[in-house]
């Protein structure tokens, strides 16, 4: 099951996934704000689709899209098109017609407990937020255009509770470097999920997400720091 995607500026899908049941006893707080998260996905329905705007800031380009689900193509190009916006709208009309759910429900926050492994600690808390640390569970992959691999073998998740015990954010971070395949390393990898809700009562959604890639693959280096923010949101 899809427990959240992204895509980078040369849109590789990352998939994260998980299944089964999480392993380790939950902190009261964890438990309260993922149980808020399913609460308020639940009340949403399966029928709740929305329009947004995509935002994409890359060392070295700009662009901003915006979804409708009731646009035929679904993305339509709101900053100044180029060649490359030009390709990234072809590519993402094409990923839009193949994926299980919509952009905008991709969005939606689901299947956080079964993400958790075994191992759940506390490792920061102050007047804004408590830190959660945790172990993948074993089911957890991610996978690009080129396969998949075992994140919970290389990655360490971490997630923070507010006040009122809300969810605000995810991470997933590579502790040391890794070799996904035998042809690639990954020097460092750090992707940080911003979630709200996406209007008062309504279900969380992602808003913010930065990806810190640094890497080598066939022999090429490669580096990626790529920030998005999804905004203007509006039910259809």
């Amino acid at each position: 099951m899809n427990l959240l995607k992204l895509r980078s500026v040369a849109f590789v899908s990352i998939l994260l996934t998980a299944a089964g049941v999480s392993a380790a006893t939950l902190p009261a707080p964890v438990d309260a704000a993922i149980t808020d998260v399913e609460t308020r996905r639940t009340a949403a329905g399966e029928e709740l689709r929305f329009t947004f705007k995509m935002h994409t800031v890359t060392a070295e380009s700009e662009f901003q899209f915006r979804f409708d689900p009731q646009s035929s193509d679904g993305w339509t190009l709101v900053s100044e098109e180029t060649k490359q916006t030009a390709k990234m709208r072809e590519r993402m009309i094409k990923r839009a017609i193949e994926q299980e759910h919509g952009p905008d429900r991709e969005l939606l926050v689901s299947d956080l407990r079964e993400l958790i492994g075994d191992k759940i600690e506390l490792v920061e808390n102050d007047d804004r937020q408590r830190v959660y640390r945790f172990d993948l569970s074993e089911e957890a992959a991610i996978g690009g255009d080129g396969g998949s691999f075992d994140a919970s073998k290389h990655l360490t998740g971490e997630l923070a509770i507010g006040p009122g015990d809300r969810l605000l954010w995810l991470r997933f971070f590579a502790p040391k470097a890794f070799k996904p395949a035998v042809v690639a390393k990954i020097k460092s990898f750090n992707l940080k999920m911003f979630y709200d809700p996406i209007w008062p009562d309504g279900p969380y959604v992602l808003v913010r997400q930065s990806m810190n890639l640094d890497g080598s693959a066939f022999f090429k280096s490669f580096k990626e720091d790529v920030e998005t923010q999804y905004t203007e949101f509006e039910k259809r």
